[in-house]
C-alpha cells in the first residue's frame, strides 16, 4: 500500500503545481520519451490492474478539470488505457494547446485519433510533425487550438 500511496502523491503534487509542464521532448532531441509516467501506467494497467483502478480512483477528482499540461496529459493517459480515445485525443490536444513544443503530446494525440479512425490526420501529424508545430506554436495562444483542426482536417 506505501507503493501506491507514494504514486497518489507524486501524482497529486504534479497536478496541483499551476502552469508547470512535464519533461519535454522537442522536435530536435532525442527520439525517446522523456515523460515517464505513460510507460508506468501502461505496466500497472497490464501487469496489476488492481493498482491502476485504484490509482484512477484516487486521482480522477484532479483529471476532471485539470490546471495544467501535466493533468491534461494524464487525463489523456487514463483515457487512452481505458479505450476512450475520442476523450484521449480532447485531453492530448488541450496538451499541446498547453505546451506546443512537447512531442510527446503530439504522438499521443496522433495515435489517439489513429484508434478514431483518423488515419490521414494522424499521419499528417506523425510524418509532418514540424510543420504541424509550426502552426500551433505561432499565432496567437487562443487559436491554436482552432488552427490545428483546421490544418489536419479532423
Amino acid at each position: 500500500m506505501a507503493a501506491q500511496e507514494a504514486d497518489i502523491v507524486f501524482l497529486k503534487n504534479a497536478l496541483n503545481k499551476q502552469g508547470e509542464c512535464r519533461p519535454c521532448n522537442y522536435l530536435e532531441g532525442p527520439n525517446e520519451r522523456m515523460d515517464g509516467c505513460f510507460a508506468y501506467l501502461t505496466e500497472l494497467y497490464f501487469l496489476d490492474q488492481k493498482e491502476f483502478k485504484y490509482l484512477f480512483q484516487k486521482v480522477s477528482p484532479f483529471l476532471r478539470k485539470p490546471s495544467n499540461e501535466i493533468g491534461w496529459a494524464l487525463r489523456g493517459y487514463f483515457s487512452y488505457l481505458k479505450e476512450d480515445y475520442q476523450e484521449a485525443a480532447s485531453a492530448f490536444l488541450e496538451a499541446i494547446a498547453l505546451a506546443p513544443e512537447n512531442l510527446d503530446n503530439w504522438l499521443d494525440f496522433a495515435f489517439s485519433l489513429r484508434h478514431l479512425g483518423c488515419d490521414e490526420a494522424s499521419l499528417k501529424i506523425i510524418f509532418n510533425t514540424k510543420q504541424v508545430m509550426k502552426i500551433m506554436i505561432t499565432g496567437p495562444i487562443k487559436n491554436r487550438k482552432t488552427r490545428l483542426i483546421k490544418s489536419i482536417k479532423i
